[in-house]
């Protein structure tokens, strides 16, 4: 018996060798993604998301520039809602977004952020448009809070092509998800719990069957998230380091999947880019 260890022992050595290399690489790769995602100041893509709503999943698509620094947003939508427009700024119309919804009341609309009816067809907020918003999650649930078993929770599966671009296929594994119960503190809504915490704050009004993101009342004890995802995939630009394609599975399976096509890094913009009366705009 004790020959038989000793003589396949190089090979486990091997394997494990291999391993910590993949799993190490994994590590470089995500630090070099949240670096560049980092010095991202401008931003336009085309936006193909897919989220789990109960048990559908429901698809939209568009056109987004961001920036962020004072942080503002155009989206027009190509799908469900061909034509929609959302321009928010910081500190412009009330720090609300101004929709175009491109048909019935056909008027402009100025609405909470936060609000029921801009998110009823999506997990994110306007806030949330790019990397940003995933990079930070990621950065949170992945490389703070696992730090010390890193090379457990990420692996390298190899290299794939996303819309023609080589990207490298990574995987984050966080098997410790669970659903576990929480206070309500005063002055708390689902936004600042979720912001807090690095969650979705999508999920936690799904788990709990709110209608709302301001349903939670100070002391309501409520479930929540102890990470954001189960399992994660991140499709990385191989020349970029930015993320072409992510994937978020829950215990339930597919929570959701966003994918960027026509990305363009720090583009110059207009100075009226972000207002209403800038050509093109529907407004």
């Amino acid at each position: 018996m004790n020959r038989m260890t000793c003589r396949f022992a190089p090979l486990a050595a091997l394997v494990l060798f291999f391993n910590q290399v993949n799993a190490q690489d994994g590590v470089d790769i995500t630090r070099r993604m949240l670096k560049s995602a980092g010095q991202i100041s401008r931003l336009t893509f085309h936006l193909e998301a897919h989220e789990r709503f109960g048990t559908q999943m429901k698809m939209h698509s568009g056109l987004y520039k961001v920036n962020y620094e004072p942080y503002k947003v155009y989206h027009k939508q190509s799908l469900p809602e061909k034509g929609m427009e959302v321009l928010f700024a910081e500190g412009w119309n009330h720090n609300k977004a101004m929709v175009n919804p491109a048909g019935f009341p056909f008027i402009n609309l100025s609405l909470n952020p936060h609000g029921n009816f801009i998110r009823q067809r999506t997990h994110l907020s306007v806030y949330d448009a790019g990397y940003n918003h995933f990079c930070s999650l990621l950065d949170y649930n992945v490389m703070r809070q696992h730090e010390h078993d890193l090379n457990a929770v990420i692996v390298v599966k190899g290299t794939e092509a996303i819309h023609g671009i080589e990207c490298h296929h990574v995987t984050y594994t966080l098997p410790k998800f669970a659903r576990v119960s929480y206070t309500v503190k005063d002055g708390e809504n689902l936004a600042s719990i979720a912001k807090a915490r690095g969650l979705s704050d999508y999920m936690i009004k799904e788990i709990n069957g709110f209608g709302g993101y301001d349903e939670a009342k100070a002391g309501q004890v409520i479930k929540i998230p102890n990470e954001y995802a189960q399992r994660m995939a991140v499709y990385i630009d191989k020349l970029r380091f930015i993320p072409l394609k992510i994937v978020v599975c829950d215990d339930q399976g597919l929570f959701e999947q966003y994918e960027f096509t026509h990305v363009v890094v720090n583009p110059e913009f207009a100075a009226d880019e972000f207002t209403p009366n800038f050509g093109g705009y529907g407004f």
